[in-house]
Order: C-alpha cells, then structure tokens, then sequence
C-alpha cells in the first residue's frame, strides 16, 4: 500500500523534472558566441569604510585539579535570614519576598525544605501566606534564588 502511495508523488516529480531539463537545452545557444572583448573595471567606494568584524576565539577553559561538582549550591554555607513574604506561588514552590535580602528576593522550596510554624510544628506551603514574617535557612541558587532548606513562620 505504502508503494502505491509514493508512485504517483515520485511519477509527478520525474515529469517536473523532466519539463525543466528540457526548457534548459531549448534556451540554450546552438552555436558557441563569442564573448565581448573584457574591459577592465574601476571600483570606486565613496565614504567610511570597516574593516570586517573576525570572531574572536573564546579561550579553553583551564583545567582544574579538583573535582567539579554538578550541585553548586550544596558547597557553599547555608545562609540565614528573615523577610517578609509578598507573595506564595504555590505551583512553582517559590516564596516572593516584599524586599531583597542579602541579595535574594525569591525563596525557592525543594521536597526537601522544611517548613515549620511559630509553634515548631511541621506545616504544608498553602499555611504560608503573605505579610508573613520567615526565617529562611538556605544556599544560594542562581538569579537572587535562595534555595531553602528550612522556613520558618516568625511571630
């Protein structure tokens, strides 16, 4: 079945060819022409003119003799802080703070970061809400991120 679908596709395009292989040899000259003589041409540019733009080669990274670690994050100390939450985006797990901290203005919530409530109590991220005082404990991620491992609803 799959044959006799490509038959008529691959008929159609032999015949396009074929009218256009032919309209080629019927514009072509039946007697080689002499060309005109060549004059020699003068070109002549006018204004500023730059020089092309070369890419410059990005330089190899040098090598290092510590092993790389793929969580950059996880090296560096965990850092402590208190904001005020602006706003809770709950399907992205992401607590927006009313002002930068330290250089951070979002907490991000893994399924691993603990939140607690003023009475130390396990609670779920629809009990945080805003103009909530947290205490967040966490490493920095990228773009004003702070990856929390722990956040606290302050009194």
């Amino acid at each position: 079945m799959l044959c006799s679908r490509l038959k008529t596709p691959i008929l159609l395009l032999g015949i396009v060819v074929f009218l256009l292989l032919s309209s080629c040899q019927s514009n072509a000259p039946s007697a080689p022409t002499k060309a005109p003589p060549a004059t020699p041409t003068i070109i002549v540019t006018v204004g500023k003119s730059r020089p092309a733009e070369t890419p410059t080669p990005m330089p190899s990274p040098t090598p290092r003799s510590e092993p790389v670690s793929t969580e950059g994050s996880q090296r560096e100390a965990p850092i402590t802080f208190t904001g005020t939450v602006q706003d809770v985006m709950r399907s992205a797990r992401i607590i927006m703070l009313q002002e930068s901290v330290k250089g951070f203005l979002y907490v991000a919530l893994t399924q691993d970061t603990r939140l607690i409530s003023r009475e130390e109590r396990n609670i779920a991220l629809q009990d945080i809400k805003a103009g909530m005082r947290i205490r967040v404990t966490g490493r920095p991620g990228s773009q004003g991120t702070l990856l929390a491992e722990e956040v606290q609803i302050l009194p």
